[in-house]
C-alpha cells in the first residue's frame, strides 16, 4: 500500500503537537505523535479493520488515535493508494479538511 500524506495534514499534526508540548508537557506531545505515527503505519499496511465511514459517506473514511481526541481521516485512491487528508480533532472545526479533498 503506498500511503501518500497532505502536506496540511502534517501541518495538523505539527500544530497539535506543539499544543500538547506548550499545554501537557513534552512527554504527552511524544506520546501523541507517536500514536500518529501508529495510526499512519497501520494505514500504509492495510486496510485497517477498525476504520469507518466519516460523514456517513463512503469516500472518507477514518482511524481515532489512541487516548487522544483525534481522527485520521483518509481515502483510498486505488487499490494500493491511500491519502490522508487530515489529522482532526474530533470537536475542533468538524469538516475543515474537507476543502482540502475537493470534496463539498
Amino acid at each position: 500500500m503506498i500511503l501518500l500524506v497532505d502536506s496540511l495534514a502534517l501541518d495538523d499534526l505539527a500544530e497539535a503537537e506543539r499544543y500538547y508540548a506548550e499545554h501537557a508537557g513534552l512527554e504527552v506531545a511524544q506520546r501523541f505523535v507517536a500514536e500518529a505515527d501508529r495510526v499512519l503505519a497501520l494505514l500504509g499496511t492495510a486496510t485497517p479493520n477498525a476504520s469507518s465511514a466519516f460523514d456517513g459517506g463512503a469516500r472518507f473514511r477514518h482511524l481515532r488515535l489512541r487516548r487522544f481526541p483525534y481522527w485520521v481521516v483518509f481515502e483510498d485512491l486505488a487499490a494500493d493508494r491511500r491519502m490522508v487528508w487530515a489529522i482532526a480533532h474530533e470537536a475542533r472545526a468538524p469538516g475543515h479538511w474537507r476543502a482540502r479533498t475537493g470534496a463539498r
